[in-house]
């Protein structure tokens, strides 16, 4: 490869605008985290509760996995 064909490459990658950029990232970011947030900030105790109540913990015995509600 000679300098003129990775100037060209470079140039090419300048241009290339497929991608999302860092900006929309964030943006994308925030416009999922922070709902999330704000639900397990309102819910998060009922919602911890509510697994524990369904799930409960996982006690294995001879290779037997058996559900206990806490």
């Amino acid at each position: 490869m000679d300098f003129k064909s990775v100037v060209d490459f470079a140039r090419a990658l300048d241009r290339d605008e497929r991608g999302i950029t860092v900006a929309e990232m964030i943006m994308l970011a925030a416009v999922v985290l922070i709902p999330t947030i704000i639900a397990m900030t309102g819910f998060g105790k009922d919602v911890v509760k509510w697994l524990g109540d369904q799930f409960g913990n996982v006690k294995g015995e001879e290779g037997t996995i058996k559900w206990e509600s806490s």
